[in-house]
């Protein structure tokens, strides 16, 4: 862990668990869990990169660790940053370094894949679950209409109303 975290005021080895619906640090005995759903973005960038897009407010987060690197690890070692906004949407953007950057962020980017994919199929399925009073309202217009008989309008409206 390099910075970012309100809670975690100050550089530190941290060990890292990656769910299907959040990633966890932990540190001694302080946890802190990123739920993916206030994830609005993972990447994996120099310092430069960092430095060229963070927000004055977000770069208060991280303190003065990203401008203290020397030159050559500006532009070769890479991070995994992970923009979020907490539970009071403040945007906030974590920094995790280390020899094992390059997985953390492929597995932390598949997983967050997953569960954005995943969120999109059950959006997809809620929207087409109808209300079965608007439903009816459209079977009533084909019995009106008289494109459909009374007895398949009440076996309809006894199938929409589980009655």
């Amino acid at each position: 862990y390099k910075g970012g975290h309100p809670q975690l005021n100050k550089e530190c080895k941290v060990e890292l668990t990656i769910t299907n619906k959040a990633v966890k640090m932990v540190f001694g005995s302080k946890e802190i869990q990123i739920e993916f759903n206030d994830i609005d973005k993972i990447s994996f960038e120099t310092i430069e990169q960092i430095n060229s897009r963070i927000t004055a407010t977000r770069l208060a987060t991280l303190g003065v660790f990203a401008l203290a690197l020397k030159k050559k690890e500006k532009d070769t070692i890479k991070y995994v940053t992970i923009d979020f906004h907490d539970d009071i949407d403040i945007e906030q953007t974590v920094v995790l370094g280390g020899k094992a950057a390059e997985t953390i962020y492929s597995r932390l980017y598949s997983a967050f894949s997953n569960f954005k994919k995943q969120n999109k199929d059950n959006e997809k399925l809620e929207s087409k679950v109808q209300d079965p009073y608007e439903e009816l309202k459209k079977i009533k217009e084909l019995l009106d209409l008289g494109i459909i008989t009374q007895e398949e309008f009440d076996i309809k409206k006894k199938e929409l109303l589980n009655l």
